[in-house]
């Protein structure tokens, strides 16, 4: 009879243990075919001179509270799945945690050569691919959206998952062309509200965006030094108040970007290598 305990204990216990890992485990997740380059031609792509198809961006990920460095993590939260809701989380810290939190120290924007299973949206825009990784490693799974390259703007969205979702409220990566220096525009724009509900309790989603092409500056990164359109802007409402800097290289598109969000965080994205 002990025998037959202690072999179904085993037994539970090694079930468990894969059970465990296999939950709080967020790197390489299998990714769905929805994720996957596989659908048809986006021609409107054809004439991208930034954005090309299959070209991959990779920015490094810096955040400051206050001027105190800040580490990213996301984790499969426990208590979240027993209680039946989403349980990928995240926290932002100054402690250096371990496994389970996986830390988020780059993106790589990855361009897709197809619609991406996007339907109209993909005949609008350029589908683009963000995959929040540690090192070389990717972490769960990736967050799809678009990019804008014509004759008349490029406009970029940004992370958006996770801790990213605060992006919502600042203005979003935009150049107007011709490009000049001095040039302002403005447009008003409406967080969804499921988004902004769970962002400290605002209850105003509509922001106006306001954005100035102040001057050219030379910026170093790890690829070099490149001259870039420096971009300030602005995203206000009667709760809001947050401002973003974009630099635009007329290679690489939008080398760095800075956001000051709405819980006094700064986020800086540094392009770090392109490839293809």
């Amino acid at each position: 009879m002990r025998k037959i305990i202690f072999t179904v204990t085993i037994i539970t216990l090694s079930i468990l243990a894969v059970f465990m890992y296999r939950f709080f485990n967020l790197y390489g997740v299998a990714e769905p075919e929805t994720l996957w380059d596989t659908d048809s031609s986006n021609l409107v792509s054809l004439d991208n001179r930034i954005y090309l198809s299959s070209r991959q961006f990779k920015y490094s990920v810096a955040i400051t509270k206050n001027g105190v460095p800040q580490n990213l993590y996301i984790f499969n939260n426990l208590k979240n799945f027993m209680q039946g809701k989403n349980s990928i989380d995240y926290i932002v810290t100054e402690k250096k945690l371990s496994y389970p939190y996986c830390l988020v120290d780059n993106l790589v924007l990855t361009v897709f050569r197809t619609n991406g299973y996007m339907g109209s949206f993909g005949n609008q825009q350029t589908i683009i691919k963000y995959d929040y990784c540690s090192g070389e490693k990717r972490i769960f799974l990736a967050e799809k959206t678009g990019v804008v390259e014509d004759s008349t703007q490029v406009f970029l969205h940004p992370p958006r998952l996770y801790y990213f979702k605060l992006n919502f409220f600042n203005p979003y990566p935009v150049i107007k062309r011709p490009i000049q220096i001095g040039a302002d525009w403005q447009y008003n724009f409406y967080v969804p509200e499921q988004i902004g509900s769970a962002s400290n309790g605002i209850s105003d989603f509509n922001v106006n965006l306001k954005y100035r092409i102040e001057s050219i500056d030379s910026i170093k990164i790890s690829m070099g030094k490149f001259s870039c359109y420096k971009i300030n802007s602005t995203g206000r409402n009667s709760q809001v108040e947050t401002s973003s800097q974009f630099y635009f290289n007329d290679e690489f598109g939008f080398v760095k970007i800075v956001n000051n969000t709405i819980d006094s965080m700064t986020t800086i994205l540094q392009l770090e290598a392109v490839s293809k």
